[in-house]
This record gives C-alpha cells, sequence and structure tokens, in this order.
C-alpha cells in the first residue's frame, strides 16, 4: 500500500432513497443496490463506480471512510472486501473485516480524558425527550450521538446552546439535513487515515467527501475531490488542491473514481 484512495461513502459514493429523488433517475439501468436492509433497497451506486472500486479494493488501493457504525457498514456490499475500512467517523478500524484493537483502545484512552463524557451529552439530550423537534436519537458504537431532528422546529437558540456547550468542551456539533451529530474532537477521520497510512507507511492519499464531517479527510491529503453538492464543505476547504466534480448527485461518483485512479496512478510515476 503506497498510495491509497479514501473516501467517504453516503453522498458521495453510494446514495439513498432521498438523494436520488432529489438528483437523477433512479430508474436508470447505470445504476445497481449497494445496500439492503431487511428486504428493503437502501442505498445505490453506479456500476462504473462499483466496478472500478472493485478493481482498487482488490490492489488494496481503497478505503472506505464513513460515519456509519460498524452494523451500518457492513450491509453495504462492495463484493470484495476492503483490506481497511474506518467506521463510525473515526473511532473505529477494520482490518480485514475485525476491529482494530490497538486503536480502539488509543481512542478509549483518549475518550476517559475529555472534560465532557459521553454520558454527560447523553444526560443533556434526554432533557429534551417530548420535543417535536427530537423525533430520536441514538449512540453510535458507544463513541458518539446523533439525533434525528425536525430542522424546521428546532430552535436557532436551542441549536446555539448545544453547539457552543459541546465545542468548549471538546465536542463537535455538526447539523447534516435531519440528522446532528454529536462527536468527540479526538475522533476525526483524518486521525484514523493518518493512523493506517503510518502503519502501512504509504506514501500518498487521494480523498474523497461531500459533508462537514469530511473536513479534515479532504483538507489534508495530497489530492481530494468533493462532489459539487457538497457545497458547505466547498466552502469552507483550504486544501489548494481540491477539486469539484462538474455533476451533481450519484453521477458525480464517476468523475470522483476516474480523478483518484488518475491521481493514483501519477503518484506512483513519482514513486
Amino acid at each position: 500500500m503506497k498510495r491509497v484512495f479514501a473516501s467517504d461513502l453516503d453522498q458521495t459514493l453510494i446514495y439513498s432513497h432521498k438523494f436520488l429523488d432529489q438528483l437523477c433517475d433512479k430508474s436508470t439501468e447505470e445504476l445497481e443496490v449497494i445496500e439492503i436492509l431487511e428486504g428493503r433497497e437502501i442505498s445505490y451506486i453506479t456500476k462504473f463506480t462499483k466496478r472500478k472500486l472493485n478493481e482498487l479494493i482488490r490492489e488494496n488501493n481503497f478505503i472506505p471512510v464513513t460515519t456509519r457504525t460498524m452494523a451500518q457498514y457492513n450491509r453495504i456490499n462492495f463484493e470484495s472486501k476492503p483490506l481497511y475500512a474506518i467506521t463510525s467517523n473515526g473511532g473505529n478500524i477494520l482490518y480485514c473485516g475485525e476491529i482494530l484493537e490497538e486503536w480502539s483502545q488509543f481512542i478509549n484512552e483518549e475518550m476517559t480524558n475529555l472534560s465532557l463524557s459521553i454520558n454527560q451529552v447523553i444526560n443533556e439530550v434526554e432533557k429534551y425527550s417530548g420535543e417535536e423537534w427530537l423525533k430520536e436519537w441514538k449512540v453510535a458504537d458507544n463513541l458518539f450521538l446523533y439525533l434525528i431532528i425536525e430542522r424546521e422546529q428546532i430552535s436557532l437558540q436551542v441549536i446555539n446552546k448545544f453547539s457552543k456547550w459541546l465545542h468548549s468542551n471538546g465536542w463537535n456539533f455538526s447539523i447534516q439535513g435531519r440528522k446532528v451529530y454529536m462527536i468527540p474532537n479526538c475522533i476525526d477521520k483524518w486521525r484514523a487515515l493518518d493512523y493506517i497510512g503510518q502503519r502501512e507507511k504509504i506514501k500518498s492519499f487521494v480523498t474523497a467527501g461531500d459533508s462537514k464531517l469530511d473536513f479534515s479527510l479532504v483538507n489534508k491529503a495530497k489530492y481530494s475531490i468533493v462532489p459539487k453538492h457538497g457545497k458547505e464543505l466547498i466552502d469552507n476547504v483550504q486544501n489548494e488542491k481540491i477539486n469539484v466534480t462538474k455533476l451533481d448527485g450519484i453521477f458525480a461518483s464517476n468523475e470522483i473514481i476516474e480523478f483518484s485512479i488518475d491521481k493514483i496512478n501519477e503518484i506512483g510515476e513519482k514513486l
């Protein structure tokens, strides 16, 4: 593993019903199902992207990097299994499908030193149980929380209160559509990827992502690419080598994979 394409999954390479309805015709023959839950089709990928990803996986040149929990990640069927995968926003690293215990131990030690424990965050969220804007909340792999909200019903006052409280205590607060993520700063996608890089002596990463939770992932890589619909991320990234796709939606993934393969080959020629 000398050069690797590391990418976020949802709304970058794979797309749910919701985003297909917004951004493309999901009946197209160029798509196929990549995630099924309880007999229902959940997420889709272009056939081109899936084929190219599997080629990269077989060469150990692709690392999925996702905020999904391990259980949610394991629902995705790439066909080939990546040697490494990063889940839980960087809180877990999977190696050959199993948790990399040395990384989990490191993260657990860092979490014990946080000024704000996960139980304290849970207690604060529970105060809002019964509020119309809070539909449900979940603890992800015992590492962070995410809330499902009605965006129109939550007040700016509540958002500011949570944001200031969490940021002042070493936690990240991020709203992505109807989801609110509350994540310790020590849990970060790039930190986990950098750890794999050191472990495997990887020379360069090419990365992709679409949301604020991908900021460090695309900002610190040698080369990075963001789908056109990732506007909030594009506006905040400082990486001069960031690229933006021409297309919105699922077919942006074809551009992402082509760009990444080109850069991996370019880096390989220089090694």
